[in-house]
């Protein structure tokens, strides 16, 4: 076995396939490529099983009783929790229409079978690796934001400040001599500090989008990030 093929960080994989076989072949070898392996018979079972349990790649069989691997695919897509979940088709049909519609419902990737060990393993980790590759672009931009938002927060409120000490050092010179200009300056100081107040607000929101409450802290990111996001 290619040695490159097995650092992985116990990356999860379920296999989707009605034929323990099947099962147990591909559980077999990715397992002892270092990844972690979970198994569903049907796409029902899937299905139920990533509600609790989101895998980093799916391998999917097509041809399966009740729900075929298309239809999985289909609600596995529609639904916002899993729809950025990595699907390699994995079947005995061989027809070019067999293979257009395993992607056009949503799948990254197809596997024929009988299959080769070696390449189930290297498509597997090119699907991997670009998923790596999509997270550190996403953890990258949200850095580079959070950065931008703290140099404007910084900014907002260093001149902001300024402006209270400025006119509250004015008014503490004019309170004796013409208190009416003092409380002119005073008032200023109170806008000033409703303003700033208000931006820092904003701000703070805006670093906690409305996804964060909706689902889970890749799924926001990668929503944000969409345009960025390297797609394969």
């Amino acid at each position: 076995m290619n040695k490159n093929l097995s650092f992985t960080s116990q990356e999860s994989i379920l296999i989707i396939d009605d034929s323990p076989d099947n099962l147990k072949l591909l559980s077999g070898i990715l397992s002892a490529a270092g990844y972690k392996v979970h198994l569903a018979p049907s796409g029902k079972l899937a299905l139920n099983f990533i509600q609790s349990n989101l895998p980093d790649l799916i391998l999917l069989d097509i041809m399966m009783p009740q729900m075929d691997g298309y239809e999985t695919c289909q609600q596995l897509k529609s639904c916002e929790r899993s729809q950025d979940i990595p699907v390699i088709f994995i079947s005995a049909l061989q027809e070019i229409f067999d293979k257009v519609k395993a992607f056009s419902v949503g799948g990254i990737d197809y596997i024929t079978k009988p299959f080769q060990q070696q390449e189930v393993l290297v498509r597997v980790e090119n699907q991997l690796r670009i998923r790596r590759l999509s997270r550190q672009l996403i953890d990258q931009n949200i850095l580079e934001e959070r950065n931008r938002m703290a140099r404007e927060i910084h900014d907002t409120l260093a001149q902001t400040f300024t402006g209270i000490i400025i006119h509250l050092g004015v008014a503490q010179r004019l309170i004796a001599a013409n208190p009416e200009q003092a409380r002119s300056h005073i008032q200023t100081v109170c806008e000033l500090a409703r303003s700033g107040l208000g931006e820092a607000r904003r701000s703070v929101e805006s670093l906690r989008p409305q996804l964060l409450e909706n689902g889970d802290l890749y799924s926001a990111l990668n929503y944000i990030t969409k345009a960025n996001v390297i797609r394969y």
